[in-house]
């Protein structure tokens, strides 16, 4: 099969419904400056899709992002905010947009977890063990949201 990578504007994407088997994102929409842009990226890389197609969109969650808040709480550590340039996501307003427009959000994996726990809440040296360990408390706010094209 044929693989090929493209970049452009995700607001004006120039190619034909149905065009692709996969679409990935990584901290792309995050930088979209509201939830409506980022709805409308989101929506434009659905038409994008054949049918079974899937978008694996890696983003930031405001949801992980204040799990890991908590435990830094806990441990007497300062929270930590969104950058400035970005628009964190809300799993919850993801879940929405994906009943109302029959855009199943078929997975979210929680993929830095256990590196953002070890590297803020223990110690930066021991971040190496983020390879080998599964997600601790869901305290990454890094997330994998794996959505499929299903008509």
């Amino acid at each position: 099969s044929e693989v090929k990578f493209e970049k452009g504007d995700v607001l004006s994407l120039n190619y034909k419904e149905g065009t692709f088997d996969t679409v990935i994102t990584m901290r792309c929409l995050q930088n979209l400056p509201t939830f409506e842009l980022q709805k409308q990226a989101i929506l434009s890389i659905k038409q994008l899709l054949k049918i079974g197609g899937r978008f694996l969109m890696l983003e930031c969650s405001n949801d992980g992002l204040r799990q890991l808040n908590k435990v830094l709480s806990w441990i007497g550590r300062e929270p930590l905010s969104p950058p400035w340039h970005n628009l964190f996501f809300n799993d919850h307003d993801l879940y929405r947009l994906s009943v109302e427009q029959r855009f199943p959000l078929i997975k979210v994996i929680n993929v830095s977890g256990v590196f953002q726990f070890l590297a803020l809440c223990i110690h930066d040296r021991l971040r190496h063990l983020a390879k080998v360990l599964p997600c601790f408390l869901g305290t990454g706010y890094h997330k994998l949201y794996i959505w499929e094209k299903n008509s």
